[in-house]
């Protein structure tokens, strides 16, 4: 398990430095419901934190999300230089979810990623780019 988060955190330490809590912003979201396959997509300004201490990710909407990480599933690099990461976790009411995080390695927009949250009936996903 330490040495798969010292991958995550050699994977986007690009992202800031000497931080072990490393801040997204999503700049916007799509929520596809697998029993209705619908899908609203929003433009957002919504802060993203995975803290590596804490083995924690937060997504401050309202409501805030708190999603603990209890396991590292696998990560690895695909042909075009993006990183997947993935996590099972655990939200703020107990609720089983699945946690993958992609990060764009050739991105030469603000776009450096995707946050895709999976519950049972659906699925929550956040654009990425730095917060600065």
């Amino acid at each position: 398990m330490k040495k798969l988060l010292l991958l995550l955190l050699i994977t986007i330490c690009h992202l800031s430095t000497n931080a072990k809590t490393f801040k997204f912003k999503a700049f916007s979201t799509a929520v596809f419901s697998t029993g209705h396959s619908t899908m609203t997509n929003e433009n957002t300004n919504i802060l993203v934190t995975l803290d590596l201490d804490k083995l924690k990710l937060v997504i401050y909407t309202v409501p805030e999300s708190n999603i603990d990480i209890v396991k590292m599933e696998e990560s690895y690099k695909d042909g075009v230089n993006t990183t997947h990461l993935k996590f099972t976790g655990v939200d703020e009411d107990g609720t089983k979810c699945n946690v993958e995080l992609l990060l764009y390695g050739n991105s030469t927009t603000d776009d450096i990623g995707t946050l895709v949250v999976g519950y049972n009936n659906m699925n929550c996903c956040y654009r990425l780019k730095k917060d600065e």
